[in-house]
């Protein structure tokens, strides 16, 4: 539990600050180093598939409950025109998801295709042309114990804008078909491609040792050929419309992630995104995931004034507090109907419609 409070103070901090009006620069964020086909080809995926609520004291002397997304981050690869493939347990249990291009800081709604039902595999549509893609080789190329192979993702840091290479040798081809290498990977690194010197593609990183088990430097791989497999299931799979609902939830999954740190919170265009996805939601997931994101803004903006509730704020300021309220209040209210079920993985939607318009837990003063 202390993880999730020094996670939502964190947080709220860096929120915090934003209202306040700083954002942060860099001028070393040129890109300095080659990137190679393969790391031009990997790209962020980023789910939410609820929130944890937590408890926490503020700085304006009040005590406040947010939503804290379950979110999870992982990589992916280009293995065609709008195709991801990568790890199925990177996107298994997220209600949204979106995909980050290298370099890139605007998310592209991403929808499931396929989901192998044996394998650590799935591939993803996108929304996006893309132009720079790995072949999936149709036959496994022979690979010899030793053999240097490399990989490529966002291992650890949700933020970094551009993917980080690790290499390893070939220890083994495992009983069930995959491949283990002497190679370390972090969480985030899943679904990131694997490759050989030749740049072809070997597979996708699946899982590493177990550290709890004192198991270091070792990262299993899904071949190729399980890949190539998932693609031959939706080559048929005839592309359906982009919904405005898709690209406005892509937006809120990677705000609600906080995927980027450096953009103002309070930007009118924020509030206004926020309020569009509102009114094009169509399930209860997606409007609680919008809710969660109106609330913990609202309740942001309170902390950065250092202020109980929205009276005390300047005319401004009240008017943004007070419209992110209504918003969450709402979309919550309508899930609480509609979808109660919810409530077991979106808990927030209890504390918002509790709370009755009121930014603080009396039960705690």
């Amino acid at each position: 539990m202390r993880f999730f409070v020094s996670l939502a103070l964190a947080l709220f901090v860096a929120l915090a600050a934003q209202a306040q009006g700083s954002t942060t620069t860099d001028e070393d964020s040129g890109l300095t180093i080659r990137l190679r086909p393969i790391d031009e080809a990997s790209v962020r995926i980023v789910g939410v598939g609820g929130t944890r609520l937590v408890a926490f004291d503020g700085r304006s002397g009040s005590s406040r409950i947010v939503g804290i997304p379950d979110a999870r981050h992982g990589t992916g690869v280009v293995v065609g025109p709008g195709l991801i493939a990568t790890a199925r347990h990177v996107i298994e249990s997220a209600d949204f998801l979106a995909v980050i291009f290298p370099g890139e800081t605007e998310p592209v709604a991403a929808r499931v295709l396929y989901v192998d039902p044996f394998h650590d595999v799935a591939i993803l549509r996108v929304e996006r042309e893309t132009t720079t893609s790995v072949p999936v080789p149709e036959r496994a190329p022979v690979l010899s114990l030793s053999q240097r192979l490399s990989a490529s993702g966002y291992p650890i840091e949700i933020r970094e804008r551009y993917p980080a290479a690790v290499s390893g040798e070939l220890s083994r081809q495992r009983n069930d078909g995959r491949l283990q290498l002497a190679m370390s990977v972090n969480p985030g690194n899943s679904g990131g491609p694997v490759i050989d010197e030749s740049g072809r593609l070997i597979g996708i990183v699946s899982a590493r040792g177990d550290t709890s088990r004192g198991v270091e430097g070792i990262a299993i791989v899904e071949p190729a050929r399980f890949v190539a497999v998932a693609l031959e299931a939706v080559a048929d799979m005839a592309p359906r419309p982009w919904t405005e609902q898709e690209r406005l939830l892509a937006r809120i999954v990677t705000a609600l992630a906080r995927v980027e740190n450096d953009r103002p919170s309070y930007e009118q265009t924020e509030l206004e995104t926020i309020r569009r996805a509102a009114a094009e939601v169509t399930t209860g997931e997606a409007a609680m995931m919008v809710a969660a994101l109106a609330w913990n803004m609202h309740i942001a903006l309170l902390e950065a004034r250092r202020k109980r509730d929205v009276n005390q704020l300047s005319p401004e300021d009240r008017s943004s507090a007070e419209g992110l309220l209504e918003v969450a209040r709402d979309l919550a209210g309508r899930a609480r109907d509609r979808t109660p079920y919810l409530i077991r993985t979106y808990p927030i939607m209890r504390a918002i419609t509790a709370a009755s318009g009121q930014s603080w837990v009396p039960s705690r003063e």
